[in-house]
Order: C-alpha cells, then structure tokens, then sequence
C-alpha cells in the first residue's frame, strides 16, 4: 500500500500488522467514508445553536464543517481553503449560529434549517 497523500497513513504506520487484503479493504473504505463525510458537514443540525454573548466576547465560528466542537472553529479548517467566520460582539445578548450549514446569513440563523427537515 502507498501512502495516501493527505491522510497520514502510509506502510509505515503498519508495521507488526499482517497486511490482509480484508484489513485494508477496511481501511480504503473508513477513508473513503471520511472524506465523504468530510464534504456533507458531519456536524450538521437542523436547528441553531444558542450562544450566550456579552460585549467585547470574540468568537471563531466554523466555516469548513469540520470541526469537532460545533459551532465554534477548532482549526480543523487548516487542510481546507476555508477560514472561520471571527465576530467580536457589541452588547449583551443570545445569538442565534446555524446549524444547518445553509443560511443566507451564516454564522447567524435565518431558519432555512426547517427546509431541510
């Protein structure tokens, strides 16, 4: 098996495994899933996350739908071409973040989750 660019895996990180061809029909297939799942947002949701924010609070939001922490950007983003959306707030309130990936106002929701549903 050659190293699959990107992905960290190659012969190398085999070694003291039999190399079976069940084994790695396995493994092509988790990859294949990964970055398939990587495409469609595996943290989508159809409705907004909440966020309690006061003024002067900075936040990072994720853009790439990678992230592990949603909606907050955890640099997964960084094998990407895709940047976080950085909002600092003005005043004390709950803000509304898509969770759907689909608004028109992304970060912020604007309900285009109940078409998805």
């Amino acid at each position: 098996m050659q190293a699959l660019h990107g992905s960290g895996i190659s012969d190398n990180n085999f070694e003291g495994f039999e190399k079976s061809g069940f084994f790695f029909l396995n493994l092509s297939l988790l990859l294949l899933i990964g970055e398939f799942k990587k495409g469609v947002g595996v943290d989508q949701r159809n409705k907004p996350f909440n966020i309690k924010v006061k003024s002067g609070d900075k936040k990072a939001f994720c853009a790439c739908l990678m992230t592990k922490n949603p909606p907050f950007c955890d640099a997964s983003h960084k094998t990407t071409d895709k940047k976080p959306i950085r909002v600092e707030f003005e005043d004390d309130k709950t803000v509304r973040i898509c969770g759907c990936s689909k608004s028109g106002t992304f970060p912020y929701c604007d309900g285009s989750h109940k078409e998805t549903t």
